[in-house]
């Protein structure tokens, strides 16, 4: 009867575990009480499942039971949460993998010890069984408080190339535990074997700490690099609009003046009744116009400032920059908005200006919200594939480290934002689109 009531309090704790570390660890789709109620809902489907393979151990072979628990974790964090979508994933056989080895782990130290057999301290009721369930629940809370501490006051950003690592290692880990635990049944010397196996547990579980140590220094390396490359590309873009902006109010005050001028001059020309003179020099004067370069101008100062700054540079390479923005996107950070806008400009400014044969020199930049979704893509004109000659897109300049960066911003920052990066080829097009949640 004690062991049962301890077995059900032990799958309310865990259940309770599992899910509130996934619940801390992420950002939430829904309102505050909504998440808490699907949460709560979370819980008690684990609660469920772990009592029902509680008293049904027949069903626990190949273990159905530990893959169970592991899908219901996914399913939460996938779709009651927000985040980097890879992290989601991860975390839920993160954390159960946490649970496997330190219950493996303080299970063989402790049989070490007692003389009780591993199989012993997990089936037979005695107080070091319950010492073992103690320590354990201590220590899960522990690491969990721990991870989730580094989480807070250091975001990383996992990238592909991060992710195996950070999967792999802790599944092949967590593989050779298990293995460890299947040569402990079918050995006849248990007591010449323990050692062994213990040493390799500790090795596994130092050999994965010392990766996620690694990869996660190499990722907060490299945000800490693209986050200086942001900054100095909005301060660029800054002092560029700056400039953009006098050279407007200059050519303004210029134009005023051209302005008093030009009226003086059609009212000489309407004394005289010279009609034609009169048409001429409005065609003249209206060619003038349309060539003038004219700002953007909504209620968001940054979009304005790329965008005035992205047309201004190409303008000095024969190319016009049509803008269609629909939504001021004030919700979007204003260093993460320059630099999606920026560098799909600066991109396809730079292919235009290497492929003078272009007929259609134009770049069409459009931004939109529909529903909690923002849209920012842009388009131009390609003379062949692109996908198809550089796939990875990788620069050809010869600065690659500091040139070629442009589409692995904009890959982090639509991850920052639970979004996805579109780059397709349209018939004769080559169209880059980013797509933002709102925050």
């Amino acid at each position: 009867m004690i062991d049962t009531i301890l077995e059900i309090a032990t799958n309310l704790y865990y259940s309770f575990l599992f899910i509130i570390f996934l619940y801390l660890m992420f950002d939430h789709k829904y309102k505050r009480r909504t998440n808490i109620i699907i949460m709560l809902s979370a819980t008690a489907v684990m609660f469920i499942c772990m009592n029902w393979f509680l008293f049904n151990t027949s069903l626990t072979f190949l273990y159905i039971d530990t893959a169970t628990y592991i899908f219901l974790m996914m399913v939460y964090s996938v779709f009651a949460l927000k985040g980097n979508i890879f992290m989601r994933i991860f975390m839920p056989v993160f954390s159960f993998s946490i649970n496997i080895i330190l219950s493996y782990f303080i299970g063989f130290f402790v049989s070490s010890f007692t003389g009780d057999s591993y199989e012993e301290l997990i089936q037979v009721s005695s107080i070091n069984r319950y010492m073992c369930i103690i320590v354990i629940a201590i220590l899960n809370a522990l690491v969990y408080y721990i991870v989730y501490n580094l989480n807070s006051k250091n975001k990383v950003i996992i990238n592909r190339i991060d992710f195996i690592p950070f999967v792999l290692i802790p599944l092949l880990a967590m593989t050779i535990v298990i293995c460890s635990e299947c040569i402990l049944y079918v050995s006849d010397n248990v007591g010449n074997v323990l050692p062994f196996l213990i040493t390799i547990m500790v090795s596994m579980i130092v050999i994965t700490l010392f990766t996620w140590y690694m990869v996660t220094k190499i990722s907060r390396a490299n945000k800490i690099k693209t986050e200086m490359l942001l900054m100095q590309k909005q301060t660029e873009l800054y002092e560029k609009s700056i400039l953009e902006t006098n050279e407007q109010i200059q050519k303004f005050a210029q134009s005023k003046h051209e302005m008093n001028k030009a009226l003086l001059l059609i009212r000489g020309l309407l004394n005289e009744k010279d009609y034609k003179g009169i048409y001429d020099y409005c065609e003249n004067k209206s060619s003038e116009i349309m060539d003038l370069h004219t700002l953007i101008n909504t209620d968001n100062p940054s979009l304005n400032a790329v965008i005035n700054v992205e047309a201004s540079k190409a303008i000095q390479h024969g190319i016009t920059l049509i803008a269609n923005i629909y939504d001021s996107m004030k919700e979007i950070e204003k260093s993460d908005l320059m630099s999606i806008i920026g560098n799909m400009c600066d991109n396809a400014i730079e292919y235009l200006a290497r492929n003078e044969n272009i007929a259609n020199r134009c770049i069409r930049i459009e931004a939109f919200k529909s529903y909690n979704m923002y849209t920012i893509k842009c388009k131009n004109m390609i003379s062949g594939s692109v996908l198809a000659n550089n796939p990875e897109l990788l620069t050809t300049k010869d600065d690659a480290n500091n040139h070629g960066l442009g589409i692995s911003i904009i890959k982090d920052i639509v991850n920052k934002y639970s979004g996805q990066i579109e780059i397709k080829e349209d018939e004769e097009y080559f169209i880059t689109t980013a797509l933002l949640m709102a925050p």
